[in-house]
């Protein structure tokens, strides 16, 4: 049916095929703008503009219409193109010719050449001939530097930020994007409808490439003097090249870019039947019938018409097992388990390991190397271990914006851990189908008073007697933290990491809703980082235990007054409120694991055993 449509609006292609751009004509010149026109009218899809700018090419910089697709935002306040010409580009531009090649100049001017055979970017020209073209200080470039993705292809990224043209575009919207999550959830709809699974039911996974991505999507005419690349010729020196196609780095580009996707995967789902979702250029198809390839082939027909066919040599079949998103995606024991299993893929794992134990001996962690593993760790455990692997980010990130490669002995334990947790984390299991145990409630709090930091809490188990504890905090503790003229925000926070300590045998494998009455404990909590290095700590290696528990936690903030742990973290047991309660309440020694001196090897064995080893 889509294909007997995508023909008869060939007559109306050809028609349109005279209005293109020079742009257009070159990078995008198999789009079907017609196709697209007809199936956002028939879908009453929200953005009516996508077609058009197929034809005549995508804004780049200043205001960007509202698609309709993606969330709104409040944009900030633009840098006026006004302002941003003149003579202030004219001097930026002097600036850029007169600056230093970049590192692996030789790289990014052979990836621009390749770019310039394929027909994305233009001739490369002097300043002075695009002051001809354009006038002096009416255009801008942008520079490039070179990124190394996780599975070694290298990408010049355009620096669009540095240069401003980021800062002279007004968005309002902003793009969401698939989760590995997406799978599950998908299979969970599908187990419920089926709850007796018929003999053709299976479930695989397969993947798709669009080909070129934002480069096969036009700049519009009135905005090349704004896609303009600068590259380092040796024995020549700057010159510059028109990019005829998005380019990457670019604010709009992903918001531009990501409208052709988005309507791709809505026809497919619509017309064809077909489970699937994007990820940008990645194209994800579930399938549920064994012999059957619907999602896929209903995706593969959908983006051939739109005139971007998914590229053979990245197609991969549907398969229990498949790569998505740089994870391993499991999916063959849906049908009799109820279960799939997500996990960082082996190659990442030993990459990453790898990397750490060269930094580890040489005691050094050059920039590229720490904005390498920063990224590579932060995908790697998001999809699929949560926010454990931030244990080292602070350090990553100060290594990757420094200059000093030097680690220190507590750098190095640092990094230490990061690998422990990366060769130890456990794959993600997602059972569908389980039986639903009660949520676990617990309610934490701490004081400080007269110098002395006390913790109180209790945790409600369903019909079970609610257990209570208190606990003091050494000063050894306190000491090691920043100092602080009261250590509210810091003791909220350790409530996160002491209480799964000490209560591991409750909270193992169940799900919890905590509350917490500090606002800046709770965001750290969720986020299991901060900007405060003993929090930090504390949230993360909070998050290695909860991980390593199999324990899933919902934060929330309460205020004080609701908060029933109130009094055993001011008064302890002495508290007479809550010991009228009927409760079981216990004071506990501040577990000697959690000292300064002890705490990474602890975590290193509380990762390896899978629990901490307190029996309560």
């Amino acid at each position: 049916m889509l294909r007997s449509v995508a023909r008869a609006l060939s007559s109306l292609e050809t028609f349109l095929d005279t209005f293109r751009s020079c742009s257009s004509k070159l990078v995008a010149a198999d789009k079907r703008p017609g196709f697209i026109a007809c199936m956002s009218s028939l879908l009453r899809w929200p953005d009516v503009h996508q077609a058009r700018h197929m034809v005549v090419g995508f804004p780049i910089v200043g205001e960007l219409e509202d698609s309709g697709v993606f969330r709104s935002v409040i944009p900030e306040t633009p840098v006026s193109l006004s302002d941003w010409l003149g003579e202030d580009a004219d001097v930026a531009m002097q600036e850029m010719c007169l600056r230093a090649p970049p590192r692996h100049a030789d790289v990014i001017l052979a990836i621009t050449q390749e770019e310039q055979r394929k027909g994305y970017c233009s001739p490369f020209f002097t300043k002075l001939e695009l002051d001809d073209r354009f006038g002096v200080g009416q255009w801008r470039a942008f520079g490039r530097f070179l990124l190394t993705q996780a599975d070694g292809k290298q990408r010049a990224i355009d620096d669009a930020r540095k240069s401003g043209h980021n800062s002279a575009t007004c968005l309002h919207e902003t793009i969401h994007t698939v989760h590995l999550d997406f799978i599950a959830a998908v299979a969970g709809m599908v187990d419920r409808a089926l709850p007796c699974k018929p003999s053709w039911f299976g479930c695989r996974l397969g993947t798709d490439d669009l080909p070129e991505a934002y480069r096969g999507l036009p700049v519009s005419e009135d905005q090349l003097r704004y896609s303009i690349v600068c590259i380092f010729l040796p024995g020549v020196g700057w010159r510059f090249s028109l990019m005829y196609g998005l380019a990457y780095g670019l604010g709009s580009a992903v918001i531009s870019f990501n409208r052709f996707p988005s309507l791709g995967i809505a026809i497919s789902r619509r017309c064809t039947l077909a489970v699937a979702a994007s990820y940008f250029d990645d194209e994800l198809s579930l399938e549920f019938m064994l012999n059957h390839d619907v999602s896929q082939r209903g995706v593969q027909c959908v983006f051939t018409c739109m005139g971007a066919q998914p590229q053979a040599a990245k197609s991969f079949v549907p398969s229990a097992n498949r790569h998505y998103l740089g994870a391993s995606v499991h999916v063959g024991d849906l049908a009799l388990d109820n279960l799939i299993r997500f996990q960082p893929k082996a190659s990442t794992v030993h990459k990453v390991n790898e990397k750490l134990q060269v930094a580890c001996t040489t005691a050094a962690l050059d920039r590229d190397t720490a904005g390498k593993l920063r990224g590579d760790v932060t995908w790697m455990f998001s999809l699929c271990a949560g926010n454990v692997g931030k244990v080292a980010g602070p350090l990553l990130s100060a290594k990757q914006h420094g200059a000093d490669p030097h680690l220190t002995a507590d750098d190095i334990q640092v990094l230490r851990l990061l690998q422990f947790v990366t060769n130890h984390t456990a794959p993600r299991d997602i059972y569908v189908r389980t039986e639903v145990t009660d949520t676990i409630v617990v309610y934490s709090d701490a004081s400080f008073e007269d110098d002395e930091l006390r913790l109180g809490w209790i945790i409600f188990d369903g019909s079970c007697t609610p257990v209570g504890g208190t606990c003091a905090v050494p000063q050894q503790v306190l000491d090691s933290w920043v100092p602080r003229n009261q250590q509210i925000f810091p003791g909220e926070s350790l409530c996160g990491l002491l209480v799964p300590w000490i209560h591991h045998a409750v909270l193992s494998a169940r799900d919890v809703l905590w509350f917490v009455d500090n606002e800046a404990a709770v965001a750290s909590l969720i986020r299991g980082s901060s900007q405060q290095p003993d929090v930090h700590t504390i949230c993360q290696f909070s998050q290695v235990m909860l991980h390593t528990l199999g324990t899933r936690v919902w934060w929330e903030w309460i205020n004080s007054e609701s908060n029933p742990s109130d009094g055993l973290s001011r008064l302890g047991l002495s508290d007479p409120w809550s010991a009228d309660q009927g409760w079981l309440l216990a004071e506990y020694e501040f577990p000697p694991e959690l000292l300064p001196h002890l705490f990474f090897h602890s975590f290193q064995s509380c990762v390896l055993s899978g629990n901490s080893g307190i029996d309560v």
